[in-house]
């Protein structure tokens, strides 16, 4: 029964404009199918503002003409659980069922503006995530993306992955044996976003002083910190070689001739190791701290201290530190 319930939800969804059915609090019954002895109906509850992270929204079934209000315990992609009053509907069973967007498109502000057009199509949540994740990883499985981001439910991923191909950003392809899977990756259009998102990181590095106990963290966002947003103010220099310890994670940066670049790993001999926390670590090698604040959240050193002082952040590379 739940299974036919479903297809028949998802057939009159597809013949329903979004909007008609999300309207403010808790809707009427609409009528699903009759069984005998009774009438089932599915009732949806919610509105845009507690809509699931897809825009989607929580249905459930209930039969109706019970004589007590019963309380649903509703459960949408969020995660969270909330309390809502069914009026004279005895809970059957809910499920999730998510947004059926009748234009074929994404959510849009409606504004003849750049910076709306633009956040119609990457403004939606974890959707610069991905992007990220794909600048930093190169094509890669679903797996790989979801591996980098650590919270996103899969069924909220397949949509921002459908949502980015429909726009054009990325693009799938079979990769042949031995991986033999589908691979995801940025179109010129999607890699055209990198400037746009290391102006952001850029700007996001105010935040990063604290670190909360539930914040994930990976190597590779250690690995492409300094070269997203550190310059090499003296080209003439010999090169150096740092290594970051961090949370588990391992990263090399190489400075020389100008350039700063950065990967995931170790070294055997670099000229200064650069240990702690996150925030000590990026936070210095980024100059949003110095190193007594550093040192003071955690931050231990060995080797060559001086090669921090050819390091600024990217946009302050002349002047003094």
């Amino acid at each position: 029964m739940r299974q036919i319930i479903r297809l028949l939800l998802s057939a009159m969804a597809a013949n329903c404009r979004r909007r008609l059915l999300m309207k403010a609090g808790v809707f009427g019954p609409v009528p699903v199918c009759r069984s005998v002895g009774s009438q089932w109906d599915a009732v949806v509850v919610g509105s845009d503002d507690d809509a699931g992270e897809d825009g989607g929204f929580v249905v459930v079934v209930a039969a109706a003409g019970t004589r007590r209000a019963a309380e649903i315990r509703r459960q949408t992609a969020l995660g969270f659980t909330r309390e809502v009053n069914s009026r004279k509907f005895q809970l059957i069973s809910s499920f999730y069922l998510p947004s059926v967007r009748y234009d074929g498109g994404m959510r849009s502000y409606d504004q003849y503006c750049s910076i709306a057009k633009a956040l119609d199509v990457v403004g939606d949540r974890w959707t610069l995530l991905i992007i990220r994740e794909l600048l930093l990883q190169g094509s890669c499985r679903f797996t790989d993306l979801k591996n980098g981001l650590p919270g996103v439910a899969a069924n909220l991923l397949s949509t921002r992955l459908r949502e980015l191909e429909q726009v054009e950003l990325i693009s799938r392809e079979d990769a042949p044996p031995p991986v033999a899977t589908t691979l995801y990756r940025l179109t010129e259009t999607g890699l055209a976003l990198e400037p746009a998102l290391k102006a952001l990181g850029l700007w996001g590095l105010r935040y990063m002083t604290d670190m909360r106990p539930e914040d994930a963290f990976l190597a590779q966002w250690l690995a492409y910190a300094p070269a997203w947003f550190v310059a090499d103010i003296d080209p003439e220099a010999p090169s150096a070689i740092i290594q970051l310890c961090s949370g588990g994670t391992h990263a090399v940066v190489e400075v020389g001739a100008g350039r700063v670049d950065s990967r995931i790993g170790e070294v055997a001999d670099p000229d200064l190791i650069l240990d702690g926390p996150p925030p000590a670590v990026l936070g210095v090698l980024t100059g949003v701290i110095d190193i007594e604040q550093a040192m003071q959240l955690g931050l231990t050193t060995r080797g060559r201290r001086d090669v921090l002082t050819r390091l600024r952040p990217v946009g302050r590379e002349t002047g003094h530190p």
